[in-house]
């Protein structure tokens, strides 16, 4: 983690060794992860209205990450648990990626094969869009 010098990576600053545990110490995300932050979006009730700049922050939440995941990937890492509790943003409205601990370095001669585990997001015509559910914060 790092070696990771990327606008849309979280940055590692140190790591602090217990003899009981290990803690890691990184920038400060002010607003937390970003599930937590698009869930503030929700309207309480029917009366109150979403903000008019709410589809274009999560238009830029989107390049952020993308651009974040592309430069991992150009690294040659994969994070195998993108999901927004493991984004976190910044008081500037700046995503980083987060949580490594899933993560695997390949190599040139490895490659990737799912074992078909369970995916955190299940598509289902009846229930909207992933994007929406999460908007909904079911």
């Amino acid at each position: 983690m790092g070696q990771f010098k990327h606008p849309n990576v979280i940055t590692l600053h140190g790591v602090l060794l217990d003899s009981k545990q290990i803690m890691i110490v990184v920038e400060l995300m002010k607003i937390g992860d970003l599930l937590t932050h698009l869930c503030s979006f929700k309207p309480i009730d029917d009366s109150e209205s979403v903000p008019a700049n709410t589809a274009a922050l999560l238009l830029s939440f989107c390049r952020q990450i993308a651009s974040g995941m592309a430069y991992l990937s150009g690294k040659g890492f994969i994070h195998r648990d993108l999901a927004a509790r493991n984004i976190l943003v910044s008081h500037e409205e700046m995503c980083k990626i987060a949580d490594f601990g899933m993560s695997r370095a390949l190599q040139d001669t490895d490659y990737y094969v799912s074992r078909g585990g369970k995916i955190p997001c299940e598509m289902d015509s009846s229930r909207g869009s992933p994007l929406q559910e999460v908007l909904d914060c079911q």
